[in-house]
């Protein structure tokens, strides 16, 4: 089971997008299983290209962005798998 921790828009974008739009520049790979904690809407995984600093799963309701975490606190979408600083 994953933990979806909230991330600020500011530490995975470099450009801010359109809110409820991703970046052109964003590579999405494709929706989720798992939807937004806060309206439930379903998540987009954004894979780090160009402007994405990190990848990161979106929702494009209410454009948050949200890291998956194990329970051991490591990221499931960091390419180098360490825990978050």
């Amino acid at each position: 089971m994953l933990k979806l921790v909230e991330l600020p828009a500011a530490q995975v974008r470099q450009a801010q997008a359109t809110p409820g739009q991703p970046s052109a520049t964003q590579a999405i790979a494709g929706t989720m299983r798992e939807r937004c904690p806060h309206c439930h809407g379903p998540l987009q995984l954004v894979l780090r290209h160009q402007q994405v600093m990190r990848s990161h799963l979106h929702c494009g309701r209410c454009d948050r962005c949200f890291d998956a975490l194990h329970a051991d606190g490591r990221s499931a979408l960091a390419s180098t798998g360490l825990a978050p600083e």
